[in-house]
């Protein structure tokens, strides 16, 4: 089933990602769990969107992701899914956190 959601409250979606505001997130998500799917123009859903596109600390924001039931093994538009992006040098860091944290489990 395809749920679609309206331009408007799809652009504060990922409006509140990009600006990491975790507990407005949380807040949504919790009231509105399809949102979790929407894609971006990129076909980026919301954990493959704060990956690619969001800057600064979101280690906290894809762990909520994630617990919300995010689908890891999706891909983008590039062919992209959520382990494919921590070979991106801006995702280096990223990666390590989320190992350190215990949000992702490093196979080696």
């Amino acid at each position: 089933m395809v749920v679609f959601i309206p331009f408007f409250k799809k652009q504060v979606f990922f409006l509140l990602l990009k600006k990491r505001e975790r507990k407005l997130l949380e807040q949504l998500l919790q009231s509105s769990p399809e949102f979790i799917n929407e894609l971006d123009e990129d076909e980026n859903d919301a954990l493959l969107y704060t990956c690619l596109k969001v800057s600064g600390l979101r280690h906290r924001i894809i762990e909520l992701l994630i617990k919300m039931g995010s689908n890891m093994e999706r891909r983008n538009s590039q062919g992209l899914n959520f382990m494919d992006t921590f070979q991106l040098s801006r995702n280096r860091s990223l990666s390590k956190k989320l190992v350190e944290f215990e949000i992702i489990f490093n196979d080696n």
